[in-house]
């Protein structure tokens, strides 16, 4: 579905760094969740990727989708789409980064994978 967010002139982009990433947060990414609890998401997109394309294109994807109680608030200072899927609710919140930040992020994950796999080798 990374490809329904991006705008025309950037889909023929193989480059992972124009696509936007799903990232859980909160209680379910912590492993402290209920059985009743929702999932926090983030999309996390990069900067061609502005809020009206999430709204849009996204809401579209959505609706078409198997999703109940779908309830995009675009207005919100925090955008967010609120749903359903297979009962599990779910809270997904839209956030973009530039080019300065998601190459950071980039440097800062592959570091923290080779921590992990350290830690895994010790083991």
């Amino acid at each position: 579905y990374a490809d329904m967010l991006t705008t025309s002139s950037n889909k023929s982009s193989t480059n992972k760094s124009n696509h936007p990433s799903l990232l859980s947060f909160g209680s379910y990414r912590l492993g402290v969740h209920t059985p009743d609890a929702d999932v926090d998401c983030l999309v996390l997109a990069p900067p061609h990727i502005q809020r009206h394309d999430f709204f849009d294109s996204w809401i579209t994807v959505l609706k078409n989708a198997e999703v109940s109680d779908l309830h995009p608030v675009a207005t919100a200072y925090t955008p967010v789409v609120k749903f359903s899927m297979d009962g599990i609710k779910i809270d997904m919140v839209f956030a973009r980064i530039n080019h300065v930040q998601l190459n950071w992020l980039a440097e800062h994950k592959l570091r923290l994978e080779q921590v992990k796999e350290a830690k895994k080798m010790k083991e």
